[in-house]
C-alpha cells in the first residue's frame, strides 16, 4: 500500500507538470510532491517500517534481521503496489495524456511530447553503461544509509 501511495502521488505529481506543458507547476512541484509522497508512503506503510523499496527490504534481511521469507511477499507487494500505483495515475490522465501525445492511444518514448518519462527516467546520452550502474550504486547506498541508520 505504501509504494502505490508513494507511486501515485510521485508520479501524479510529475504527469500534472508534463501534461499542462509547465502551467501547472514546475521543477519545485515535482520535487516537493515527490517528497511528500515518499512521506505519505512511509506512513501508510505503518508496520511494514515503509518498505517502499526492494533495495531496503533486501538490505534488511541481509543486516537487520528481516527473515529471508518475508523478502518475496514485500516485493511482490512493492511491484504490484508499484503497478497499481502508476495504472491509476495512467487512469486518472488518459485524456490528457491523449491530447499531450498527439490523439489516442499515440504513446511516445523521446521526443518533444514524449510521455514515457512521467513513469520512469532515462540516462542522459553521455552516461555509460558502468556509468549508469555506479550512478545507480550509489544512489541506492545513500538511500540505504539514510533509511537504515
Amino acid at each position: 500500500m505504501g509504494t502505490m501511495i508513494m507511486i501515485l502521488f510521485g508520479d501524479g505529481v510529475v504527469a500534472q507538470v508534463v501534461l499542462s506543458k509547465g502551467s501547472k507547476g514546475d521543477y519545485q512541484s515535482i520535487s516537493w510532491g515527490w517528497g511528500i509522497a515518499v512521506m505519505m508512503g512511509v506512513y501508510v506503510g505503518g508496520k511494514s517500517g515503509g518498505h517502499l523499496n526492494p533495495a531496503v527490504t533486501f538490505v534488511s534481511c541481509l543486516y537487520r534481521g528481516l527473515p529471508w521469507r518475508k523478502f518475496p511477499f514485500y516485493f511482490v507487494g512493492q511491484l504490484l503496489g508499484a503497478m497499481a500505483g502508476a495504472a491509476i495515475v495512467y487512469g486518472n490522465y488518459k485524456s490528457a495524456f491523449d491530447l499531450y501525445e498527439g490523439g489516442a492511444g499515440i504513446r511516445t518514448v523521446g521526443g518533444p511530447n514524449s510521455t514515457a518519462g512521467i513513469f520512469c527516467t532515462y540516462p542522459a546520452e553521455f552516461m555509460t553503461r558502468t556509468g549508469m550502474v555506479f550512478s545507480e550504486f550509489i544512489a541506492s547506498t545513500i538511500l540505504i544509509i539514510i533509511v537504515l541508520p
